[in-house]
């Protein structure tokens, strides 16, 4: 399993499609309010964890399981 932060961003979502397009297992941890019109059909295709990165706990909870970790997220 591979998790993304930042997913919902231009970069992060790119990365997400070409992930999912390699058959990865791919984990997004998003903000509930995230828009996921960057990730299009691929949205259907990961698992979502709903959190902040900035919160500890929620990326500890988003990371179970996950073998590898993009950190794309940025303060905007």
């Amino acid at each position: 399993m591979i998790l993304v932060t930042g997913a919902t961003g231009f970069v992060g979502s790119a990365l997400v499609r070409q992930l999912v397009g390699e058959g990865e297992a791919v984990r997004i941890l998003r903000r509930p309010t995230s828009a996921l019109d960057l990730l299009g059909d691929t949205a259907g295709a990961v698992e979502h964890a709903l959190g902040d990165v900035t919160d500890m706990d929620t990326v500890v909870e988003a990371m179970a399981g996950v073998g590898t970790v993009y950190h794309v997220a940025a303060m905007m």
